[in-house]
């Protein structure tokens, strides 16, 4: 190669690298043109929008919330059980509510003041418990008084239940 072309060439890769806007032309006799790529100027630069990436996964369920008050109604006294001791007479409680109800410290009592505490339990909606004068039935929620005498008085009584706070939730009062 002469010189003169190596210099034609370093000068248009100085152009080409340099001068954006200029074509360069190589001073030969043949007269050869070169196209240039050239980048317009106070062209906006694109910038990606960030994407929020959507966790996979189970949906949470959410976590029921339980009341410790609520519409839980006596729906009947067995009085009169068999025997002297009568251990099979009770009360009948429902949870007429939505919502579960914990009835931890809860009271049923009756007009001789035999006072019944409930333990920790939760009460589903719907759902029908018995508290006994002293049988143990876990079908029906285990709730006994442990008397060893019978509770309900047999020609009449009433029921009072409240709640862990002495709220009267609900009476029942038969004869």
């Amino acid at each position: 190669m002469k010189k003169a072309s190596k210099l034609v060439l370093f000068v248009l890769l100085v152009l080409v690298l340099f001068h954006r806007p200029v074509i360069a032309q190589i001073l030969e006799p043949n007269q050869i043109f070169l196209p240039m790529v050239v980048k317009p100027e106070n062209t906006p630069t694109p910038t990606l929008t960030p994407i929020t990436p959507t966790p996979m996964g189970p949906t949470a369920t959410p976590i029921p919330q339980i009341a410790t008050t609520g519409n839980i109604q006596i729906i009947s006294i067995r009085a009169n059980g068999s025997g002297t001791s009568e251990p099979d007479e009770y009360v009948e409680i429902k949870n007429m509510d939505s919502k579960i109800i914990q009835v931890h410290n809860w009271t049923i009592r009756d007009i001789a003041n035999h006072v019944y505490t409930f333990r920790s339990y939760e009460m589903q909606p719907g759902q029908t418990c018995r508290v006994y004068t002293n049988q143990d039935h876990p079908e029906y929620c285990s709730f006994n008084y442990q008397s060893s005498s019978a509770i309900w008085n047999n020609s009449g009584d009433t029921a009072y239940l409240k709640d862990s706070t002495g709220k009267l939730i609900d009476e029942y009062s038969y004869n």
